[in-house]
């Protein structure tokens, strides 16, 4: 074996040790993501709200297709790595092991990319509407206790 060729499987191997720990950290992410958002979906909705039902249910669904938003996000995330892992290890082409890294990343940037990028983009208009929406709760309210006394 070459010296080109061993850093080359050292270059390989050290990309997909970093994707498999970002990987690792990321399900880690993801499960406590997911314990909080149950435990305090169960303890909003345990709530007793009379008031603002409207209100109570635009919130919970905010809730919800952020969460669904961030699953998303996460499972292409890992969906790449494993795809990138089985076309540079798995899959081999007579060319060699770079050509196989061109190819593995060449057919990702259309799906995966494209999901991350809608997935964060969504994420980030529901949570700057949800703070614009309770500033102009908090506004109203206030502006209609002026008027009360």
């Amino acid at each position: 074996m070459t010296p080109e060729e061993t850093q080359e499987i050292f270059a390989i191997g050290n990309a997909n040790y970093q994707n498999i720990a970002n990987s690792i950290w990321l399900c880690i992410l993801q499960g406590i993501y997911s314990l909080a958002f149950a435990i305090g979906l169960c303890i909003y909705l345990d709530k007793q709200h009379k008031a603002q039902v409207l209100a109570k249910k635009i919130t919970i669904w905010m809730h919800v297709i952020t969460a669904v938003m961030v699953t998303l996000f996460f499972s292409s995330y890992l969906l790449q790595n494993f795809i990138i892992l089985k076309d540079e290890l798995i899959v081999s082409l007579p060319s060699g092991l770079m050509s196989q890294v061109a190819v593995s990343y060449s057919g990702l940037d259309l799906a995966g990319e494209r999901i991350q990028n809608w997935t964060s983009s969504i994420i980030n208009l529901i949570g700057d509407g949800t703070i614009a929406w309770r500033a102009w709760a908090l506004w109203t309210t206030y502006d209609t206790s002026l008027v009360d006394k």
